[in-house]
């Protein structure tokens, strides 16, 4: 896309809107709207940017850090796409949020945190809820073997 220029707020504003409008929001919310027909386009552009270019998967490892750990995952609990749906916010696709946990409980370093003896599933903080079950213990050593990531 480019970068805005400060220079010229109101052609920056302009493409930014133009941008969102082709690509970026398929469900615009009544706050998208307000930025985009704002008369600070400076300001909202660059905010409204900030946003837009925020994924699903950004979004949830930044704000949950401990649980979302690129190198030592959690195993999740149950439930867990249903509450941060509740927290994620509205520019952000539910889809999206849904293709990154599918991705996210399929690869290696997640599927060794589910065989660790004595893993904890983990709520969004990272707080343990309740221990992983021996057969989806048995089932994620399977992955790995199926998958040669051991």
């Amino acid at each position: 896309m480019g970068t805005l220029s400060l220079k010229s707020p109101e052609k920056a504003a302009e493409r930014l809107k133009s941008n969102l409008n082709i690509i970026k929001f398929r469900n615009k919310t009544p706050e998208m709207e307000a930025l985009l027909t704002h008369n600070d386009p400076a300001g909202s552009a660059l905010r409204l940017q900030k946003d837009a270019d925020q994924t699903a998967e950004d979004w949830i490892c930044a704000t949950f850090k401990k649980t979302f750990d690129p190198i030592k995952p959690l195993p999740l609990a149950s439930g867990i796409k249903e509450a941060a749906l509740k927290l994620m916010p509205s520019y952000i696709n539910p889809s999206e949020l849904a293709s990154f946990l599918r991705k996210w409980t399929r690869q290696a370093a997640y599927f060794k945190a589910l065989a660790e003896p004595g893993s904890m599933r983990c709520d969004l903080e990272g707080r343990p809820i309740e221990p992983v079950k021996d057969t989806h213990k048995k089932w994620a050593e399977e992955m790995l073997l199926k998958k040669k990531y051991l």
